[in-house]
């Protein structure tokens, strides 16, 4: 979490791109496979849709762009003896809002398969806030930002491993319906307004 937050505060004197995970790439991702899903699974054409719809009203524009990394999985960051060492491949990286790159680390480093770990995603969002605070009016984004996550990671898989014809991108087979009960996961923690709790010690 610190290590995040240290690059999210990072000064940029030079002009860079978005991150292509945003909400307008991942709108163009799915608008790519949109055709060949509808054959297969009309019914997640209709979801998906649905959810970006709702997303594009429901996620704050103006809020300040930063450097963020946007590919932040355990993959990604090495560890020695319980000490980060690197964080790698920055292929994704470019403006974004801070939450996604929050949000994208609890899924992949807080969920153990089952459910959110309340534990370690307390811990990473303390370590993030021991170095950038994070205003309240961000910390209500976290809802909207964790389930905008978690459609990126199954519009991706979808377009790797499910559409026939294609050639996967990713090395390993990654089943898009693990994303699909993490989404029925978040929208009942976003009931229950779980996320933000997390940030209350």
């Amino acid at each position: 979490g610190a290590k995040i937050a240290e690059l999210h505060s990072l000064k940029i004197k030079f002009k860079i791109k978005n991150h292509r995970f945003n909400l307008a790439g991942l709108k163009k991702s799915f608008s790519g496979i949109k055709v060949a899903l509808q054959k297969i699974h009309p019914d997640k054409v209709k979801s998906i849709s649905k959810r970006l719809k709702n997303l594009s009203t429901s996620i704050d524009k103006k809020q300040k762009l930063v450097l963020i990394h946007a590919d932040m999985f355990a993959e990604n960051i090495h560890w020695t003896k319980n000490k980060l060492t690197g964080i790698l491949d920055y292929e994704a990286a470019g403006l974004g809002h801070p939450l996604f790159d929050i949000c994208i680390a609890l899924h992949a480093l807080c969920h153990d398969g089952r459910s959110f770990d309340v534990k370690s995603a307390k811990a990473l969002l303390k370590g993030y806030q021991s170095k950038k605070t994070l205003p309240l009016k961000l910390k209500k984004q976290i809802n909207a930002f964790m389930e905008f996550t978690a459609i990126r990671l199954l519009i991706t898989r979808l377009k790797d491993f499910e559409i026939p014809g294609t050639d996967p991108k990713a090395e390993h087979f990654k089943d898009y319906r693990e994303m699909e009960e993490r989404l029925i996961e978040i929208d009942e923690w976003n009931t229950a307004n779980r996320f933000q709790r997390l940030f209350k010690a």
